[in-house]
């Protein structure tokens, strides 16, 4: 038997922030923050997830590495973080997902393409 993905329930992230979605660099006057700013972000935004949602959860994806377990991720606040948590933490199993179906589409357009010149 080949061991085959199990498939993404893509259910639990439903209801996710919409896009677009942009990466940031945090950046205080231009300048790396210190680790003091950084940690008062972090209390900010768990304030305002407080304020918006009744929860005080600091979600983030984890992931573990050869040299022990690693943040991947911290995920922002408000109402829509479990399922935007959901949807990061399910992200490598589509990208393998879209990979296969990539070469799988690759594959079959060769073959019509194939059987239509013949």
């Amino acid at each position: 038997m080949t061991d085959q993905p199990q498939p993404v329930d893509l259910s639990l992230s439903e209801g996710h922030t919409p896009d677009p979605w942009i990466a940031y660099c945090m950046t205080v006057d231009g300048e790396t923050p210190t680790a003091e700013q950084i940690g008062e972000y972090v209390k900010n935004s768990v304030i305002k997830s407080f304020e918006e949602s009744g929860s005080m959860d600091f979600l983030f994806i984890s992931a573990s590495t050869p040299d022990g377990d690693r943040d991947i991720c911290h995920i922002g606040n408000g109402p829509n973080g479990p399922r935007n948590a959901k949807l990061l933490a399910d992200a490598p199993a589509m990208r393998a997902e879209l990979v296969r179906l990539r070469a799988e589409n690759a594959r079959l357009r060769a073959a019509l393409s194939q059987e239509v010149s013949e």
